[in-house]
C-alpha cells in the first residue's frame, strides 16, 4: 500500500529471484556469524506508516531494533533495504525511497 492505494506489481522470475537469493543467503551467512540482527526477505510487510505499507526484496533489522518485529510485519524503517530494481524503476527510485 503506497499513500492508500494498493499497489500489486507483478511477479518477477529469473534473474531477479536469482539475484534475491544469491544476496540474501550472502547477507543472512554474515548476520548469523556476528550475531548483528535479522535478516528477511519477501514476503513480509514494512509498515512505514499508516498509509504505505511496504514488501522490500530484502530487509535486515539489527538487535538494537528488533522491537519494530510483530507477528504482522515490520513497523517502522528496517536498518537495511535491499530493492532490486524492476522494470518499473521510478516507484522503487522514487516513491518507495522518499517514504524509506
Amino acid at each position: 500500500m503506497i499513500n492508500d492505494a494498493i499497489i500489486m506489481s507483478p511477479t518477477l522470475l529469473a534473474p531477479h529471484a536469482q539475484i534475491k537469493i544469491i544476496i540474501a543467503i550472502t547477507l543472512y551467512n554474515y548476520v548469523k556469524e556476528y550475531k548483528v540482527g535479522m535478516v528477511m526477505f519477501t514476503p513480509i510487510d514494512v509498515y512505514m506508516n499508516q498509509t504505505n505499507v511496504y514488501q522490500s526484496d530484502i530487509i535486515f533489522v539489527s538487535n538494537k531494533r528488533q522491537s519494530i518485529l510483530k507477528k504482522r510485519g515490520v513497523f517502522g524503517a528496517p536498518d537495511m533495504v535491499i530493492e532490486l530494481l524492476s522494470e518499473d524503476r521510478k516507484y522503487d527510485l522514487v516513491t518507495k525511497k522518499a517514504v524509506y
